[in-house]
Formats: structure tokens, sequence, C-alpha cells
């Protein structure tokens, strides 16, 4: 609840190198290596960010037909001679 109050003060968008390519080659190996997994590591959070925010699909849409359990029991039902509507 309060990270969600709080969103509005950070905006989340994605981020770029801050240098041209020749300069960011000529680098330390690590530290372009660094650079890279920091770039990833936004692009996740962007992402899980987008995923927390979006509207949850309808659970109709989620549950279509009958459920797993209410098919084993129909199935022990018939099998056992009890059938009856669910």
């Amino acid at each position: 609840v309060q990270a969600a109050a709080e969103k509005h003060k950070v905006k989340l968008s994605s981020q770029g190198l801050a240098c041209a390519e020749d300069t960011f080659a000529r680098l330390p190996q690590k530290l372009r290596d660094l650079a890279n997994v920091s770039l990833r590591l936004q692009s996740r959070i962007i992402h899980l960010d987008q995923l927390l925010n979006q509207a949850p699909e309808p659970r109709s849409a989620i549950f279509s037909g009958p459920s797993v359990l209410e098919m084993q029991i129909e199935q022990l039902r018939v099998a056992f001679g009890t059938r009856q509507a669910l």
C-alpha cells in the first residue's frame, strides 16, 4: 500500500548507456559487464512494475470450465455409482 502511494514520486523509464559506443568499448571489461547487468536489471524492474500495475484478468478468463477437483470428484461418483449433478 505504501509503495503504491509513493509510486508517483518515481517514474520508471528505460535508460541506455550514458556514453558513445566507442567510449564504452574502451572501458575496463568488468565495468562494461556491470553496466550491462545494471541495464538488464533495470529492464526487469520496469517489466515487474508493469505486471504489478496492470489490471488483473477476470477469474472467468483464467478459470473457465470445471476445475480439476470437480472433474476428479465426478470421476469418483461415476466409478462408485453415486452420480449427482454438481
